[in-house]
C-alpha cells in the first residue's frame, strides 16, 4: 500500500466524497522524488522484451485504497506477524472449470528474511540483467527508501545520496540510461531530480537547470535514450540520463498532457493519457514510442471516461490497460487488451482493486488490495491483498484470498523466470517489525492447464461521505 496510493488515488476519491484520510503520508501533496546512480559499476544488460519475447521490466506504481465491497470468496485468515523459517505458499489456488481452456494459477511463495526492513509501501520496481531496484517509503517516519538485489531474493539498502531524506520524494524507477534511473522532486528547491546507477546499488544525483520547478512523475528508457514526464505536463529527454533538455517533438507534449502511466517492455515505451478535450469526454488514449522521443497514438479506449488512474503492461502475453473509474458514485475497473497493440478488446470479466499488472509469457498477472471497512479513516490492517490472472487479458480470475488479511503485494517485476512481488505486512508494520515482504512465483511455460473458476466481481459499494 505505497504512499502514492494516497497521493494519486485516495485523495482523488476522497475529494469526490469529502473525506480526509488519516493514513500517514510521506509527502502530503508533493509527488515522490528521484534516486541517484552509480556510473562506475558494471552495467547490467537489460533483457529485451516485446510483444512475445522475455524482457526487462520496470514498474512505477501508484496504488489506491478502495473501500469497495470485498469479493465473496470465503473466509480470510490472519497470518502470523513472525516470518516463517521456511518458504510458505500464499495463496494456493484450486483448480476448477473456467471459460478458457488454459488458465494461470498464481501460487505465491514468501521469501524468508529478504532484508527489506521496515517498509510502509513500495512505489516502483525495476529489473534488468538479474538486478532489481525498488523504491518506496521506509521506516515509521516514511522517509526515502531505495533497495537493490542481485539475485531477486535478498535485498539491501542502496548506497543512495538522499537515503532517509524527508525533503525528497521518489516517483518512479526504470531500467534505462546507464542501467537504472529514478526520478522525483526535491521539495526544498521545487526542482525535478534524476538519479542514475549502473549497478542498481550505487547512485548519483543529477541536478539540471532544465528541471527547475518540475516534479518528475514518470520515467522510461529504450536503446539508451531516456524520457521523463512531470506533473506539469512537460516532457524531457536525455541520451545518457545526465544531460537533459525539453522534449522537442510535439507528440511528446501530447503524451505529457494528461499522462497517467508509463511503462517500458524493452522494445517500446507505452503511455496511457487522459484526453481532457471535452469532445473526447475524458477518454483514455494509448501511445507508443520506440525511441523515447517520438510518439504515436495506437488506441482510444471506449468506455474509459471517468478514469482516475490507469495501469499498462506490455510483454509476451500482449498489452493490457486497466483503469480505475468513478462514475455515478460507483467505482469500476474496465480493462482492455491487445495482441498487437493496435486492435483492442474490452475484457469480459474485469479484475478489480489493482495496484500493478505485468505481462509475461505465461499470461497477465495483476495485484492489489481492498479495505474491508468503509469510511474516511483507513486502517491498513483491514486491507486484503488480491491477485488476478488472465491468459489473454479478456477473462480474468481471482486467486483465493485466504492468508492475505493485512498483507498485500504492491509492485511486480520479472526476474529471469520468476515473477517477483514486493509488498507489506501491515500487522508487522504497526508492531514496528520488518514489514517489507517479498513473494516469488516461478512462471510456468507454457501456462498450466488448470484455473480456478472465475470469481464473481462484487457489486461496488458507493463511497460514503464522512
Amino acid at each position: 500500500m505505497p504512499l502514492t496510493r494516497f497521493i494519486v488515488a485516495v485523495l482523488a476519491v476522497f475529494a469526490v466524497v469529502g473525506c480526509i484520510s488519516t493514513t500517514p503520508s510521506a509527502s502530503p501533496t508533493s509527488p515522490p522524488a528521484p534516486a541517484s546512480a552509480a556510473q562506475t559499476a558494471a552495467l547490467p544488460t537489460p533483457a529485451t522484451t516485446g510483444l512475445g519475447s522475455p524482457t526487462a521490466t520496470s514498474t512505477a506504481t501508484a496504488t489506491a485504497s478502495q473501500n469497495t465491497a470485498p469479493p465473496s470468496v470465503g473466509p480470510t485468515s490472519t497470518p502470523s506477524a513472525t516470518p516463517s523459517q521456511t518458504p510458505s505458499t500464499t495463496p494456493t489456488a484450486t483448480s476448477g472449470s473456467s471459460g478458457q481452456s488454459n488458465g494461470l494459477i498464481v501460487n505465491w511463495k514468501t521469501v524468508d528474511n529478504p532484508g527489506l526492513g521496515v517498509v510502509y509501501g513500495f512505489d516502483g520496481l525495476a529489473s534488468a540483467g538479474g538486478t532489481m531496484v525498488a523504491i518506496g517509503e521506509a521506516g515509521q517516519d516514511l522517509t526515502t527508501g531505495v533497495w537493490s538485489s542481485t539475485d531477486g531474493r535478498t535485498w539491501s539498502a542502496a548506497d543512495f545520496p538522499d537515503a532517509a531524506a524527508s525533503s525528497v520524494g521518489l516517483s518512479a524507477v526504470a531500467a534505462a540510461g546507464p542501467g537504472f534511473v529514478i526520478v522525483g522532486q526535491d521539495f526544498t528547491t521545487s526542482a525535478g531530480l534524476v538519479y542514475l546507477s549502473a549497478d542498481g546499488h550505487s547512485w548519483t544525483r543529477i541536478d539540471s537547470d532544465v528541471l527547475a520547478g518540475e516534479s518528475l512523475t514518470w520515467v522510461g528508457g529504450i536503446n539508451g535514450a531516456v524520457v521523463a514526464f512531470s506533473d506539469d505536463n512537460h516532457a524531457f529527454t536525455s541520451t545518457d540520463g545526465q544531460t537533459w533538455q525539453a522534449a522537442s517533438d510535439p507528440s511528446a507534449a501530447d503524451v505529457a498532457n494528461g499522462l497517467m502511466v508509463l511503462k517500458g517492455d524493452g522494445t517500446a515505451l507505452w503511455a496511457v493519457r487522459n484526453n481532457t478535450d471535452q469532445s473526447k469526454a475524458g477518454q483514455l488514449e494509448v501511445w507508443r514510442s520506440t525511441d523515447a522521443a517520438t510518439w504515436s497514438q495506437v488506441a482510444s479506449l471506449d468506455g474509459s471516461a471517468g478514469a482516475m488512474q490507469a495501469w499498462v503492461a506490455s510483454g509476451p502475453a500482449g498489452v493490457v490497460v486497466i483503469a480505475n473509474t468513478y462514475r455515478h458514485n460507483t467505482p469500476g475497473w474496465p480493462t482492455w487488451s491487445s495482441v498487437d497493440g493496435t486492435n483492442w478488446q474490452a475484457a469480459s470479466h474485469d479484475p478489480s482493486n489493482i495496484t500493478d499488472v505485468i505481462s509475461t509469457a505465461a499470461g497477465f498477472v495483476a495485484v492489489g488490495h481492498y479495505n474491508t471497512v468503509g469510511g474516511c479513516a483507513i486502517d491498513e490492517t483491514n486491507d486484503v491483498g488480491v491477485t488476478w490472472s488472465s491468459i489473454d487479458g479478456i477473462q480474468w480470475r481471482q486467486m483465493p484470498e485466504k492468508g492475505w488479511k493485512a498483507r498485500e503485494i504492491q509492485v511486480l517485476a520479472q526476474n529471469g523466470t520468476d515473477l517477483v512481488g514486493l509488498g507489506v505486512d501491515f500487522k508487522v508494520y504497526f508492531d514496528n517489525g520488518d514489514s517489507g515482504i517479498q513473494w516469488v512465483f516461478p512462471l510456468p511455460i507454457p501456462p498450466e492447464d488448470q484455473a480456478p473458476s472465475p470469481s464473481p466481481t462484487p457489486a461496488p459499494t458507493p463511497l460514503q461521505g464522512c
